[in-house]
């Protein structure tokens, strides 16, 4: 009697300690779901510091080592700054050295499946200028970006007409395409997801852009280069430590506040 008592006792224990396991998954579960990730998309200007450059002749690479061995960290990213603000789970940047619009839209479609409802996106359109070409090398087939200081002989094996297609796109049908791409990502996206671009030009300021633009930050003089922030010793021109760190700030006001909300469909 007190045996079949004591296996009862046992099978009830083991039952309520199953059941208080799988509750305690699930509440970490639930927990981890809640936690919002931050994506990344976009070009160099988005690009991460601590990846390894794709090619050698990088002043950005460059740069990131001259800053590690003179402050023994990298130089400030704004998603430094968005997850001070947010403290993300995870931070996914997925921005790409040189890339066109085309392969932004790409990559985003590439991981849209694993963005949930409550992350963080931020989506950084590269010039318009930019575009790619299916190249076909030795039976290989890949894309090949296209820009307007891409050297003449490249120009030459392509077609000469190529150059005139460039200066076409500094048009408004460039920033209406993008509009219309963007007001399909609002629909698959979350609502905490802003876009915006680091380029900048007095033809692009005449035009109404669908995305924004730090075009204050640089009357600011906020918008520093790696140039000006190291006095000369490291010669690039994309932003600096100390501008992405003013981008990040920037970047949490918008999200804040933000116009991207009004503009979805549903």
């Amino acid at each position: 009697m007190v045996q079949e008592e004591n296996k009862t006792n046992q099978v009830e224990f083991l039952q309520v300690e199953r059941t208080r396991k799988e509750s305690t998954m699930e509440s970490k579960n639930r927990e981890e779901e809640d936690r919002q990730n931050l994506w990344i998309f976009g070009d160099s200007y988005s690009y991460k510091w601590e990846l390894p450059a794709p090619y050698k002749d990088s002043g950005q690479h460059d740069y990131t080592k001259y800053f590690f061995e003179l402050n023994g960290k990298f130089p400030t990213h704004f998603s430094d700054v968005l997850n001070k603000e947010y403290n993300f789970s995870q931070i996914h940047n997925l921005a790409v050295r040189g890339a066109d619009n085309y392969t932004i839209l790409e990559i985003v479609g590439k991981h849209i499946n694993n963005i949930k409802p409550n992350d963080f996106v931020v989506v950084g359109w590269s010039e318009v200028s930019r575009y790619r070409l299916v190249w076909n090398e030795r039976k290989t087939f890949f894309w090949y970006g296209m820009y307007p200081n891409t050297p003449d002989d490249e120009w030459k094996k392509i077609n000469k007409s190529h150059p005139i297609h460039i200066l076409n796109r500094d048009s408004s049908l460039p920033y209406k395409e993008i509009q219309n791409w963007q007001n399909i990502l609002l629909k698959a996206l979350p609502e905490n997801t802003i876009f915006w671009t680091p380029f900048w030009s007095d033809s692009m300021m005449k035009k109404e852009l669908p995305f924004l633009n730090v075009n204050h930050l640089r009357n600011n003089g906020e918008l520093t280069t790696i140039n000006e922030e190291t006095n000369g010793e490291q010669t690039d021109t994309h932003f600096g430590s100390n501008a992405l760190e003013s981008v990040g700030k920037w970047m949490i006001t918008k999200f804040k506040d933000n116009i991207f909300r009004n503009e979805r469909l549903i």
